[in-house]
């Protein structure tokens, strides 16, 4: 099943997790959202090289590691297609067309996550500004 990516399609972010740990200060949220997506990029690459070299173990590792990251952001609708891809790869040494497919879908939805978040510090840090 391919699942095309438009570019219409935006993450929804729920910032909730987050307010709750750093008692909504907007400069602790901003630095946990930097720490993600300065982060971001490293992980996507470890998936990607996963995909090229066939390493279904790296995948796992790496989308095992963004998982909580991405609950903590509150980017809850990419955590069912990592826990599917986690379940899938847990065992398998070999990636179908198909997991490929949807594996390619989450990094691309990472990749439009990483430029949301960017925003939304961008939002935080002018609130900080402003009151």
């Amino acid at each position: 099943m391919h699942r095309m990516i438009t570019k219409d399609w935006q993450p929804l972010i729920d910032l909730t997790n987050l307010r709750e740990l750093t008692d909504n200060d907007k400069v602790m949220m901003v630095k946990y959202i930097n720490i993600f997506t300065i982060g971001l990029p490293a992980h996507l690459l470890n998936v990607q090289t996963g995909i090229n070299l066939g390493d279904t173990q790296l995948i796992y590792q790496t989308l095992h590691i963004l998982k909580s990251q991405i609950e903590l952001m509150g980017i809850y609708e990419l955590v069912p297609l990592i826990q599917t891809s986690l379940t899938d790869l847990k065992n398998q040494t070999v990636l179908t067309v198909d997991q490929l497919t949807e594996l390619q879908t989450l990094l691309d939805k990472l990749n439009i996550t990483k430029l949301e978040l960017n925003t939304l510090i961008t939002q935080l840090n002018d609130k900080n500004e402003n009151g």
